[in-house]
């Protein structure tokens, strides 16, 4: 059951959209599909902490699949039952421990390995200079 609907998440034609350019799809499939099957796995809070690892090295590889990745894995969860409140919440809370974990840590590194630079700077620098209108209207 895991590794079918693995496949299924991995050939997902919204994951396929991202194939213009391979690396970011490579990641959200890659992403996509060990968050699957941690959610299929049995629960406790290394499932939900290490799936938050995994958030936090997509929102450093590709945000946008990241968000992607977290609505199927949410989906996967809760299609197993016991969406109780508390349930929910203790979920909720070691992902997003997880994410902040991998999340700094990865940035910690890479601002070791590459002084100077900083992802999260650049990251909203060149979010800040994209102009939705350029996808909107052809000016030639």
């Amino acid at each position: 059951t895991t590794a079918v609907l693995t496949l299924m998440v991995a050939s997902n034609t919204v994951v396929l959209g991202y194939l213009g350019n391979p690396y970011p799809s490579a990641t959200v499939m890659a992403g996509m599909a060990l968050l699957v099957a941690i959610g299929m796995a049995p629960r406790g809070p290394w499932g939900n902490l290490s799936a938050g690892v995994i958030v936090g090295w997509m929102v450093m590889t590709n945000p946008y699949g990241a968000i992607l990745a977290v609505v199927a894995y949410v989906a996967v969860v809760s299609a197993r039952g016991d969406n109780s409140a508390s349930r929910i919440a203790q979920a909720g809370l070691w992902g997003l421990v997880g994410t902040a974990i991998g999340f700094g840590v990865l940035w910690i590194v890479g601002r070791f390995l590459f002084p100077g630079f900083d992802w999260v700077q650049t990251y909203l620098f060149w979010n800040a200079m994209i102009d939705q209108s350029d996808y909107i209207y052809d000016d030639n």
